[in-house]
């Protein structure tokens, strides 16, 4: 490796760490959940009744809270990681909606069901890891019924910090772009305040 390739390569890496490693981190998280909350949970309770599905559900708080403040509406979490599962299951046991809210291990680009099985598919602070974005993206497409809805909500500088540091130089930032070439109409970009970036389209 050529040493001006290796000396960016580290400044990937050192950036990665010191943003992931700040004090103001945490905090920085703690704000953006907040906004998490205010942004997506209208979208998703418009809804009323159906079915969601949650892509990088992680801990599975967003399909559990959604659950109790919407008793109609069935929620599935996808995750790859067994810990953070785990930890769901235990979640929606405690909140007392295991009946309702269900988790499955599955990467966003290989998601196990059959075409049309939701109303709506959301993923909230997960994309800028998808190493095949549109793959990724086609899947949420292809999993919604007919009219369904699908929501990606992201922090735009999060995602430039992973491509950088994956090196990911395709274009698949531009998230309206890829939404209108795997098939959805009406997609709608909003900048949201604190960085964040909301892409919703209909099925």
């Amino acid at each position: 490796m050529k040493p001006s390739i290796l000396h960016k390569s580290f400044g990937h890496w050192w950036a990665y760490c010191k943003a992931y490693t700040s004090p103001v981190w945490k905090e920085t998280l703690r704000q953006r959940q907040q906004q998490f909350k205010r942004i997506v949970l209208p979208e998703c309770l418009y809804l009323a009744r159906g079915t969601i599905l949650d892509i990088g559900t992680g801990a599975g708080r967003l399909p559990v809270l959604i659950a109790t403040m919407a008793p109609q509406v069935i929620g599935i979490g996808v995750d790859p990681n067994d810990t953070l599962l785990r930890d769901a299951c235990h979640t929606a046991r405690e909140c007392q909606c295991d009946n309702r809210v269900s988790f499955v291990k599955a990467r966003a680009q290989e998601l196990p069901f059959a075409g049309g099985a939701f109303d709506m598919a959301i993923s909230v602070a997960s994309a800028q890891q998808w190493s095949e974005r549109k793959k990724c993206i086609a899947e949420l497409y292809r999993v919604l019924t007919d009219g369904g809805i699908g929501l990606i909500l992201v922090g735009s500088d999060i995602m430039w910090l992973f491509d950088l540091v994956k090196r990911n130089l395709a274009n698949d930032r531009d998230l309206r772009a890829v939404f209108q070439e795997v098939g959805f109409r009406d997609v709608k970009v909003v900048h949201q305040k604190g960085g964040l970036l909301q892409i919703t389209g209909r099925k």
